[in-house]
């Protein structure tokens, strides 16, 4: 907090989704409970926090998705970072799910990530919107590496619907 008082920073954590089930299969190795206890001591500290969240986990639905967002806008965040999961070369996905596809096409995670901008609070920062593996070692989404056109079709499609950061969210 005294860093705080005399210079601009952030930090980021890794929570990657507010269900523990899901946690426990990619063996994050702590509950909610624990993000929930440390955000509540850096907000205290009026420490900014920016939170990743890994889209397309194992297990989890497009409501898990939307819940985990909830959760982590209503924590006191002052940033987002959206994560398309990569299944690589190499990982432990790849050894024990190796035909897993966390989206089978650019235009489901395109609407998936739209419609959560949706619910995003406009004063929450946005840092990320999807991520990219090197196509070396990238196995599913066939598509991912295309980062440009991931965020082309997130502005495009935002567009087609007139549609803005938070506009869903009631108030």
């Amino acid at each position: 907090s005294e860093i705080q008082e005399k210079h601009f920073f952030w930090l980021e954590l890794g929570l990657q989704t507010a269900h523990d089930r899901t946690a426990e299969r990619i063996n994050r190795c702590y509950p909610y409970a624990v993000y929930e206890n440390v955000m509540k001591e850096l907000c205290e500290r009026n420490i900014k926090v920016v939170t990743h969240l890994i889209l397309g986990l194992p297990g989890e639905t497009k409501k898990d998705m939307e819940e985990s967002v909830h959760r982590v806008t209503k924590s006191g965040i002052w940033g987002i970072k959206l994560h398309l999961l990569n299944v690589v070369r190499g990982s432990r996905l790849a050894e024990t799910d190796p035909d897993y596809v966390p989206f089978p096409s650019m235009e489901e995670y395109i609407n998936l990530v739209c419609d959560l901008i949706e619910i995003i609070p406009k004063d929450i920062v946005i840092h990320r919107l999807t991520a990219d593996a090197p196509r070396g070692t990238l196995i599913a989404p066939s598509w991912s590496y295309r980062k440009r056109s991931i965020l082309n079709g997130i502005n495009q499609e935002l567009s087609r619907r007139g549609s803005i950061q938070g506009c869903r969210i009631s108030k």
